[in-house]
């Protein structure tokens, strides 16, 4: 018995060499260049609207700067006329507890019961009180909140996201006990 190693028939030839014709070749050639010079070009646009995107920021930065200086020197003008109206109060308020002091002085140490000094002195006070500044309105009007304390009254959010996964969980091993039986 002898071999046969075509059993088949005889194989077929192959009709060239393998590989790309010059047509595919040209066609892979132009196919890179599309894809390198797309690329490039993407990226170029990439960085110019990187550079614009950095230069836009910087611009408003400045501007949130400028804004800002502009803010502080008018708070420290209206900060300065407070202080010079409350200077003034204050020195017309002096003027009549000193007159009031004076006018007072002849009953200090008459006898006993009589006031001393420092009765006339803080009797002449209460009858003209200090005018309240809007300095100290400035602690009140900067809080924001109604208490001391950070968290008074709010719902803490570590516990509505442990509810909330509570209830995923909940929900989850629900549907997984109820799944049906095949009979």
């Amino acid at each position: 018995m002898t071999f046969d190693p075509h059993p088949y028939g005889p194989p077929e030839t192959p009709a060239g060499k393998p590989g790309l014709t010059k047509r595919g070749k040209v066609a892979v050639g132009l196919g890179a260049a599309v894809l390198a010079g797309g690329g490039l070009m993407g990226y170029q646009s990439y960085a110019a609207q990187q550079q614009e995107a950095t230069a836009l920021a910087k611009e408003v930065e400045l501007r949130e700067k400028a804004l800002r200086l502009e803010e502080l020197k008018e708070l420290n003008r209206a900060n300065e006329k407070q202080n010079t109206a409350q200077q003034v109060s204050d020195k017309a308020r002096q003027a009549l507890v000193d007159s009031c002091v004076n006018t007072n002085k002849g009953a200090i140490g008459k006898g006993f019961g009589s006031p001393s000094y420092g009765d006339v002195v803080e009797d002449c006070q209460a009858q003209y009180p200090r005018a309240s500044s809007a300095a100290d309105m400035a602690p009140a009007s900067a809080a924001t909140t109604s208490s001391d304390r950070p968290a008074s009254g709010g719902v803490n959010s570590g516990f509505v996201i442990g509810a909330a996964a509570l209830a995923v969980g909940v929900l989850v091993v629900a549907k997984r006990g109820t799944r049906r039986v095949d009979a």
